[in-house]
């Protein structure tokens, strides 16, 4: 039922005149070009044109479906269907994670457009939605965990895998020819068991991650750390003890903002612990509760303009709990909710301005 509702949704908002970039999903359908899934090289079209640059920012998200999206930032944007304008270059039926340059002229994803033994592996698409291409590394496909950001120049690509040090290490890949170099990798002077979900500083010198005890965040001992793009100057950035008293000593999802950092917290706002977004002013160390008008809101992913995307699930038209994408002012005021009716999938979301 999920899924039907779902669709009906995007059938009305993908198709309208504004808000969505890249000139909406047409074009193609579940057949695709490729004749099978990629392995390599790029599939129909230039690519990195700087077509589907967004104008006034530009969020990313995925569903349990197994689709993934974009849409402006911006009230009452259309919702753009990218899985739909995929079909048309490698057929496909599992996208996971879409995460675009900061610039928006590339996006990476996981799929099973890719062959790979994980089931799904590295992706990245143009701006445009022309060009598909498979990331190989030394001719290898690419198995990524978590998000995977990309420079704007789409040169460099930081993901999270196994194989090293640690049970999960951020590794960072470039581009070679037509391929990609053998993995660096990034964490090798972490502290932490499992370093995931990497975002790119905005300068795009160092990348902020999840670093925790364990796999999963809720169950305490995550914490936010930081290391440069050359693996050096590895860093604790905010811990879970930053403040007493948190609900679950865990901090998630650290993101680039306008003069410090997001992040998603539980310590005590007045008389209650909620869930929400806490913001680091740079060279500071007392976090602020940035998103104390969302009192169970996740996954922050901020612009350059100082607006920001959270997922919040207990708006006052969403009494199904709903992970519904927001859009947020610089002061941590509502502006509007962008994907109404939408359970968007809380495995990271992406922006770009």
């Amino acid at each position: 039922m999920r899924a039907l509702l779902l669709g009906c949704l995007l059938a009305v908002v993908a198709c309208g005149d504004s808000g969505s970039s890249g000139g909406g999903a047409s074009g193609g359908g579940g057949d695709g070009e490729g004749g099978g899934n990629s392995t390599g090289g790029n599939s129909s079209g230039a690519g990195g044109s700087g077509a589907g640059v967004p104008v006034d920012g530009q969020f990313t998200f995925g569903t349990e479906e197994g689709r993934v999206f974009r849409v402006e930032a911006a009230a009452g944007a259309a919702i753009e269907d990218v899985s739909l304008a995929l079909d048309a270059l490698e057929p496909g039926t599992l996208d996971r994670r879409l995460v675009p340059s900061f610039n928006g002229a590339w996006l990476t994803l996981t799929t099973d457009r890719v062959i790979c033994d994980y089931g799904q592996c590295l992706a990245v698409v143009s701006g445009d939605l022309t060009s598909f291409e498979a990331v190989l590394s030394n001719g290898n496909p690419v198995p990524a965990f978590g998000t995977s950001p990309i420079t704007n120049d789409g040169a460099t690509i930081v993901y999270s895998s196994d194989g090293g040090p640690h049970d999960v290490d951020l590794y960072r890949i470039d581009r070679e020819g037509d391929g990609w170099t053998l993995p660096t990798l990034l964490t090798a002077d972490s502290t932490y068991d499992f370093n995931d979900m990497p975002a790119l500083s905005f300068d795009e010198g160092r990348v902020y991650f999840d670093c925790g005890i364990t796999q999963y965040p809720e169950d305490g001992g995550t914490d936010s750390c930081s290391v440069a793009l050359d693996g050096s100057g590895f860093s604790v950035v905010v811990a879970a003890d930053a403040l007493p008293d948190p609900e679950s000593p865990f901090t998630q999802f650290p993101h680039a903002a306008v003069g410090g950092l997001l992040f998603q917290g539980n310590w005590p706002i007045g008389d209650v612990k909620p869930e929400t977004i806490w913001f680091l002013p740079e060279g500071g160390s007392v976090p602020e509760p940035i998103g104390e008008g969302f009192t169970n809101a996740v996954s922050p992913c901020g612009l350059r303009d100082g607006r920001f995307g959270l997922l919040w699930l207990d708006g006052p038209n969403n009494r199904a709990g709903l992970h519904e994408l927001t859009l947020v002012s610089a002061d941590g005021s509502l502006i509007a909710v962008l994907t109404p009716g939408i359970d968007v999938l809380d495995v990271g979301i992406g922006c770009a301005d």
